[in-house]
């Protein structure tokens, strides 16, 4: 996916939703907020949909340092449908 993600756009391969904080650039645990972008509002969910207007898609996927993050995947990788 390039350019501009829709808040309602979900992963043509898992159905998961893209528009989340763990997929976005600014997202860092260890920033305060877990957010780089000093201007973007406060997320409660981080791995669910939000309006955040700030969202740029990570050219290199979620945060792999989230442990939730690393725990999906492996998920995904154990229950990938071929």
């Amino acid at each position: 996916m390039e350019g501009r993600v829709p808040f309602r756009e979900s992963c043509p391969r898992c159905g998961m939703d893209v528009h989340v904080c763990v997929n976005c650039r600014w997202y860092d645990r260890n920033y305060a907020n877990e957010c780089r972008e000093t201007q973007a509002e406060p997320v409660l969910e981080r791995e669910t949909r939000n309006v955040c207007e700030f969202f740029v898609l990570r050219p290199d996927g979620p945060d792999e340092a989230d442990p939730i993050a690393q725990a999906k995947a492996r998920l995904d990788a154990l229950f990938r449908k071929k």
